[in-house]
């Protein structure tokens, strides 16, 4: 939570918006706070349930495929693209790495990870 509040980390992250971000795991709560991913779909390795208490609202949380979400029933690409943005979790991190590359404009086989 100490970071999901800090100003400068949050600001630093504003930054980058408009440019391609990739965020895996916790990291696209950082997204939704700075208003780039609210109302957007997502994936967090987090459930949303953990986040309410935390402040975050339904409507900031509607489209977020959360941990329980993802292993129940799994995306088969392993990741959300919205915008320039693609999210994941971590046991998705190599089809989510291959995707990142990907949008960077970086050919990556494949193979490397094992897919």
């Amino acid at each position: 939570m100490p970071n999901i509040e800090d100003k400068d980390i949050l600001n630093f992250i504003k930054k980058f918006k408009d440019k391609i971000i990739g965020a895996i795991s916790i990291a696209p709560i950082l997204l939704v706070k700075t208003e780039m991913l609210n109302g957007k779909p997502f994936m967090a390795g987090v459930n949303k349930e953990d986040l309410f208490e935390e402040g975050f609202t339904n409507e900031d949380l509607d489209k977020m495929k959360g941990w329980d979400d993802c292993i129940k029933n799994p995306i088969e690409d392993g990741y959300i693209v919205t915008d320039k943005i693609v999210t994941s979790i971590a046991f998705n991190f190599a089809k989510f790495g291959l995707q990142f590359c990907k949008m960077l404009g970086l050919d990556i086989p494949p193979k490397i990870f094992g897919l």
